[in-house]
């Protein structure tokens, strides 16, 4: 049977061998073993080792252990092995909680180390966005009073005599009631019954009835595709005036300036070509099948100026859709297109490859929403770490790791952020350095300090 079978409450512990502890030289009688102390005090003299004040190990209690020396009875040693083997078990229980909570305390120092550097980058992201901020608003500001002192230069409109005559001849008009407005708006305008389209595509028809619905139902209607649009006027009998629009096709020199203006420079890549279209508005300015054919220098890409003269088909398009048409033409799919990205060594760089790579998923996507709507894969980020220097790899996997499925421009938004900061970090330095640069101070000897 062991020695301590038979429990007893901690009060009654103390009570009993709280008064023999006090006795004990270094040994306090408020300290919590003082009943064990007090106990161990009647079967042997104390002894105080002072290679525990400081530390714990297990082969400093292996060798505390190995320098005693157990003389007396075989049931004496049964009696002192059962209390070392308690103390053992104790002592065991406490050891591996404490390496357990100082392996605890080192990830939460690390984890804090983390957050005041995170907290420390995301104040500074901050103090850029606010700074830039305030230069927009300022901006914004005075383009808003430029735009008023523009307006109010403004000379009012004064009204033809054709308008007031029209204005006077309608039977409703009232010269006491009228708010003294002239007004050639589409409020008063029945489209359906009084346009006049010239349409090419559908066989030179002038007049606007039974084009109507051709007009109103078909995204690649004349309507949508034609930006020059004019107001014509024209008096009939009873002194009233007849509005109709016309609608005409770009002239010759009109399509060869948006040639020029949007054609492929030399030995650019396909996809940087098709994102700066992207960022210039492309994807609103239409043309029909017949403008369309007098497009195909656009693109300095032989095999895609192929393409591109079978891809306008019998239907509107605008210049966008109609180039990535003939891209998906050129190659079926994403993995067909010889486009390849080679090392960047600026965040700039970087930022222009990642819409490039979002640009080429967006052309393959079942609906094109632009570049910077599109997802960052994991093919997309691994080949801007291949291609990035060696010191940004780390900086480029840390913050494009949790970016994953985030779309592209919020990607760009935050390295350009970081660049910033960058650019921001350099600035302050080099304000340092010339700080320390201009303080120098020349020591000067005299000759008799020499002598």
């Amino acid at each position: 049977m062991p020695l301590w079978g038979r429990k007893k409450s901690e009060a009654e512990s103390g009570r009993q061998h709280g008064a023999e502890a006090r006795s004990i030289p270094g040994w306090l009688a408020t300290d919590p073993f003082s009943g064990v102390a007090g106990l161990l005090n009647r079967w042997a003299a104390p002894v105080l080792w002072e290679a525990f004040d400081e530390k714990v190990t297990p082969l400093l209690v292996e060798d505390a252990v190995e320098s005693v020396k157990l003389r007396g009875a075989k049931l004496e040693l049964k009696a002192a092995g059962q209390v070392g083997w308690l103390f053992l078990s104790v002592l065991c229980t406490v050891y591996r909680k404490t390496l357990t909570q100082d392996a605890e305390i080192i990830k939460l120092r690390d984890e804090v180390a983390a957050l005041q550097e995170g907290q420390l980058l995301m104040k500074e992201t901050i103090e850029g966005a606010v700074t830039k901020g305030d230069q927009m608003e300022a901006r914004c500001t005075a383009l808003a009073v430029r735009v008023v002192k523009q307006k109010s230069r403004q000379k009012p409109k004064i009204p033809s005599a054709v308008q007031v005559r029209a204005l006077v001849g309608k039977e409703n008009w009232d010269p006491y009631t009228w708010d003294g407005t002239v007004s050639d708006n589409d409020n008063d305008w029945n489209w359906e019954d009084e346009v006049e389209v010239r349409v090419a595509e559908l066989g030179g028809v002038e007049s606007g009835e039974g084009c109507v619905d051709e007009i109103e139902g078909e995204r690649g209607s004349v309507m949508e595709v034609r930006p020059l649009v004019q107001n014509k006027s024209k008096g009939v009998n009873g002194g009233q005036i007849q509005n109709s629009r016309l609608v005409r096709d770009y002239t010759q020199s009109e399509l060869l300036e948006i040639t020029h203006m949007f054609r492929q420079m030399p030995a650019e890549p396909l996809f940087k070509w098709l994102v700066r279209l992207w960022d210039t508005g492309e994807d609103d300015t239409y043309l029909s099948p017949t403008e369309l054919l007098k497009m195909g220098s656009v693109t300095t890409h032989a095999m895609l100026g192929q393409r591109l003269r079978g891809a306008q088909g019998h239907q509107a398009f605008s210049l966008m859709g109609w180039l990535m048409e003939g891209v998906k033409q050129l190659y079926p799919t994403a993995i067909d297109v010889e486009e390849s990205w080679g090392p960047w060594h600026t965040i700039s760089e970087t930022n222009e490859q990642l819409r490039e790579m979002g640009m080429q998923n967006a052309v393959y996507s079942q609906q094109f929403l632009g570049p910077d709507v599109e997802p960052v894969t994991a093919g997309i980020r691994a080949r801007l770490i291949r291609n990035a220097p060696l010191h940004m790899k780390g900086v480029l996997l840390a913050l494009l790791g949790p970016a994953q499925g985030r779309p592209v421009g919020d990607v760009v938004l935050l390295m350009s952020q970081l660049e910033e900061l960058d650019r921001q970090k350099s600035a302050r330095a080099v304000g340092q350095d010339n700080k320390y640069k201009g303080g120098e101070s020349t020591i000067k000897v005299t000759r008799r300090q020499i002598c």
